[in-house]
């Protein structure tokens, strides 16, 4: 808002209280009614003589007079954007440029990017080359014989992203899988690729990846774990700050072991038993299940449909220890943490088989669960991936779930009412839900990429044997 004039205002003011100001007049700010919109006691608002306000002649109406008049979708008494009614009382809708409370507006289809990569399977976006906005990293499995790779996107600030380069891997070339994390403090560690191989497993770090990995060459560190070798792929990546100089990497394998930063030797990595009993844990999340606590850890168990929970003291040894775990539902595939309702965090979780978002308390007395499919008639079916974000700017916590199978491809976006229910987004104008997406989606991330204030949803999937990132850019 700019302000008015001086005289525009004195002429105001002198005119609420019914003088006379020779020579202050009202039309600079009759004029330009910009340099005043928000405030309705200048001259050239409700209250301007002559527009039927306090003190006015009883003349036409004006938008912001709290009365709707011809033309006017709204009336709200102010010229205020955001709150129902906007400053030039029409209502909100897509492609106005303002992001409204409720508003779910997405380009469909979306914007697709390839990584140049076969085998792209995670996902983690970090600004590396310091402009300010996010750019994308992707963890992607060899084919074959062939060495894994990191491959760095760069974002142009509006959600235009170029593949920039590959960072090829070092360790075990025969690993089946690689994934990824990124160190969001950018402290030091930027990406984490995993290896696993016969000859064991291994964390390989990229340091100070400055120009997007073009002076990375050299700057890695590899941690190992003691012999004999596990010889079990990894699943997913966490960071956990140890007190020293850079985050230490903590490494799931899909088979319940959680590979930990050895305290007595940060070079090495020791094996913890996680999740007993399971012998298939896809994912993990990290999050503040107590109030005003320390960070703890949430594993789901595919095979056991349990939430398994490790509290973390830096402060130990020992750092680690078995915690809880609670049944959260059938084939849990994917999970998140974070405060949806009420004054807890949730452990939010995706299956696979049933097609559901389980929402579950912290200490697992309470599992609520609610589809993925929804009024688009896109099917959203098979929930792979799981991402949580106020996509509807009412300051509440959404879902979104990367959904894939018998053939579908699809985004499911689950608005949170805040009272303790998710539902399939049905706007009256806007993105409903699911979103058909190109192929089978692998992982999700919700941020803003282009720097209008809405979350975009960023997907990474294959096609072709090729990775692909696909962006459903916000539009508001």
């Amino acid at each position: 808002m700019r302000a008015c004039s001086a005289a525009a205002l004195v002429a105001a003011l002198a005119a609420l209280a019914g003088l006379a100001l020779a020579g202050a007049g009202t039309a600079s700010c009759a004029a330009s009614r910009d340099d005043c919109e928000q405030n309705p006691l200048l001259a050239c608002g409700p209250f301007a003589p002559g527009a039927g306000g306090v003190g006015g002649a009883g003349g036409a109406g004006v938008c912001g007079d709290h009365t709707q008049n011809a033309g006017e979708a709204c009336d709200d008494g102010n010229l205020v954007d955001a709150d129902g009614c906007e400053a030039d009382c029409t209502l909100p809708r897509c492609d106005n440029g303002i992001v409204d409370p409720g508003e779910l507006c997405f380009l469909d289809p979306p914007a697709t990017f390839s990584t140049t990569q076969p085998g792209s399977r995670t996902l983690a976006l970090f600004d590396c080359d310091d402009d300010g906005d996010l750019d994308v990293f992707t963890g992607n499995e060899p084919s074959g014989t062939g060495i894994g790779a990191v491959s760095i996107l760069t974002n142009d600030g509006a959600g235009v992203l170029t593949f920039a380069r590959a960072l090829d891997t070092t360790l075990f070339p025969k690993g089946v899988m690689t994934v990824l994390a990124a160190d969001a403090t950018g402290l030091a560690t930027v990406g984490v690729a995993v290896h696993t191989a016969t000859a064991g497993e291994a964390v390989e770090i990229f340091h100070g990846v400055g120009d997007c990995g073009a002076n990375v060459s050299g700057a890695h560190e590899t941690k190992t774990d003691p012999a004999p070798p596990l010889g079990t792929p990894p699943s997913a990546i966490a960071f956990i700050d140890m007190g020293t100089t850079q985050l230490e990497p903590l490494v799931l394998l899909t088979n319940g072991t959680l590979m930990v930063p050895n305290g007595a030797n940060l070079a090495n990595l020791q094996p913890f038993d996680a999740a007993p009993g399971s012998n298939d844990t896809p994912a993990l999340a990290m999050g503040q299940l107590a109030n005003g606590g320390p960070e703890d850890l949430v594993i789901v168990g595919r095979d056991t449909g349990e939430a398994y929970l490790v509290p973390i003291d830096t402060s130990g040894p020992p750092f680690w220890s078995v915690g809880a775990h609670f049944a959260i539902g059938t084939a849990p595939t994917a999970v998140a943490v974070g405060r949806l309702w009420g004054v807890s965090t949730q452990i939010v979780a995706a299956s696979y088989d049933d097609s559901l978002v389980l929402v579950a308390s912290s200490d697992g007395s309470t599992v609520d669960s609610f589809p993925t499919s929804g009024p688009s008639g896109v099917p959203g079916t098979g929930p792979r991936a799981v991402a949580l974000g106020d996509l509807d700017h009412d300051g509440d916590l959404d879902v979104a779930t990367g959904n894939g199978s018998l053939g579908a491809h699809s985004v499911s976006l689950l608005v949170n009412d805040g009272a303790g229910a998710l539902a399939s987004a049905d706007p009256p104008e806007g993105s409903r839900s699911p979103i058909d997406v190109e192929s089978a989606p692998s992982a999700i991330a919700l941020a803003d990429l282009d720097g209008d204030g809405a979350l975009d949803v960023v997907v990474l999937s294959i096609s072709g044997g090729t990775g692909r990132v696909s962006v459903l850019r916000a539009r508001p």
